[in-house]
This record gives C-alpha cells, structure tokens and sequence, in this order.
C-alpha cells in the first residue's frame, strides 16, 4: 500500500487555512479523475482520523476540479457540523434501517450531505449504506461519492460494505495515529481498493462557504 505525502493544501482560501493534510487535495483529485473510481471509501486508521473533515476538503478540491458534484455518505451522523447548508439548498428525507432514517441536502452548489439522521445500530450500518448509495444513485447526478466509514468495525459489515466501493483511502491524524494502526487499517483493504493512507494535520475547519 502506498503512503501519500506531500506539503500544504493549495486552496487554503476555502477553509480559511485551517486544516493541512499530507498530500494536496488537488493532486488526490487529478489522481481519483484520472482513475475513473467513483465511489471512495475513506477508512480511519484511529479513532482520531478526521474522516469528516478529510471527506470536505476532498470534497471542494474534487468539485472545483472536475464541475461535478460530490456526494458525501455518513451513515453514522457525524458530518452535520462540518457542512453548513447552502442558501436555498433543498433536502430530501429518504429510505430508513430501523430508526436510522437518512436525509440529502445540498451544502455547497457542487456537495451533497447524504447523512443518517442518528447514528445506526450496530450490525446495521452496511444496510443503511445500501439504502444511502440507492438513493444517491436514483436523486443525483454525481462524479464521485464520499463513505465515512467510520463505525464499520464488524467483519460482515466490512465486507459488505468494500463490494460496494471502487477505492479506499485510509486515514489518520498525523502525530496520533501509530504505524500499526495505519499497517492494521490497510490490511483490510483488498489490493485492488488501495488508494493509499492519507495523514490529516489538524482537526478544524470552516464551514463550506457554497462558493464557486
């Protein structure tokens, strides 16, 4: 598995210069473009791994690049703070796994939170994601789809869950995250998903702006 690292991100006006990854989210963007793999999964290596935040700056940079639209799937209710709805942006109440109903809103004219209204119950969350991806393949016309995979932790749900994916990126919080997690985190990702580890710097972040 390849380890990605690079230097600061190249847009910092969009987040206000708040957050820095290990590889510029403009180059992970050309590379997922140019590799025609649309739906990601973004797996943390710790408990620590900013997978919310990571998926926004990815998010912005893949939308810039490319003028399609990104949706971001979390069926574990964690994104709703990192994402402010943008003016007018419409949503849409959809699909259920027990409780866990799952509501679409556009947060930027370019991304889609796609977002488990509360958090689902475990063994459930490989379901949930099902229902998510359907519903994001029949409402929205998209160029790449985000998976917070946080929460997915049983070995059904796992393997459930990377039949559904074109890619997996593993993620951690650069300082915190230790070697072994990150070695342990890509090890359950078949060679053929591995889209490398991915080293996030800090763990805040500006609204999304909604801006073009």
């Amino acid at each position: 598995m390849a380890s990605m690292a690079g230097d600061r991100l190249p847009w910092d006006d969009e987040v206000d210069g708040t957050i820095e990854i290990d590889l510029t989210s403009a180059r992970l963007a050309r590379e997922l473009r140019d590799s025609a793999r649309q739906v990601i999964g973004l797996l943390p290596a710790s408990p620590t791994a900013p997978i919310h935040l990571v998926a926004k700056q990815l998010a912005v940079a893949y939308s810039r690049l490319t003028r399609t639209t990104v949706v971001v799937a979390d069926p574990e209710a964690r994104s709703a703070g990192t994402f402010a709805p943008a003016p007018g942006g419409r949503e849409s109440i959809a699909g259920d796994e027990g409780n866990a109903f799952f509501a679409s809103k556009r947060v930027d004219p370019l991304i889609v939170l796609c977002a488990s209204e509360q958090p689902a119950p475990p063994g459930a969350k490989a379901e949930l994601l099902k229902l998510m991806l359907r519903h994001i393949e029949q409402t929205t016309s998209y160029g790449m789809v985000l998976v917070d995979m946080v929460g997915f932790v049983w070995p059904g749900e796992m393997g459930s869950t990377l039949s559904r994916l074109d890619g997996v990126i593993v993620v951690g919080h650069a300082g915190r995250t230790q070697e072994p997690d990150v070695v342990r985190a890509a090890r359950l990702v078949p060679p053929e998903l591995a889209l490398g580890v991915l080293l996030a710097e800090s763990l805040r972040a500006a609204p999304t702006s909604g801006r073009t």
